[in-house]
């Protein structure tokens, strides 16, 4: 039932975005990437469970009992013992995982749905 709940919200959220292109203010003008720093990876447990590789950025949303997360492009397989990245299974436009309220640990321990 309480997935039933988390579901509803999150359809409903997801409904209220818009779609709509940029406006000619909003799109701005071009920029130069000088320098980039990996920082390393979020990556856990949680997401082997699920056979998630990497995610981008996502948006969350509170619930009860915690948040929900959705990720944009998700990309699925496994990982080596040292965290090389193996690609199969392709990419999902989109995956939801759901983070109780107590959660402590970092990286996040997700509960992919």
């Amino acid at each position: 039932m309480k997935l039933l709940y988390i579901t509803a919200a999150l359809a409903i959220l997801i409904s209220g975005f818009s779609s709509e292109p940029p406006t000619e203010r909003q799109a701005g003008s071009a920029f130069k990437i000088v320098r980039t720093n990996f920082l390393g990876t979020v990556w856990n447990d949680a997401q082997a469970k699920a056979s998630i590789i990497s995610e981008d950025g996502g948006e969350s949303f509170a619930v009860p009992g915690g948040a929900i997360w959705a990720y944009g492009d998700t990309f699925k397989g496994t990982r080596s013992a040292d965290g090389t990245p193996h690609f199969a299974g392709g990419s999902v436009s989109c995956a939801i995982a759901f983070l109780g309220r107590d959660a402590r640990s970092y990286p996040p321990a997700f509960q992919y749905l």
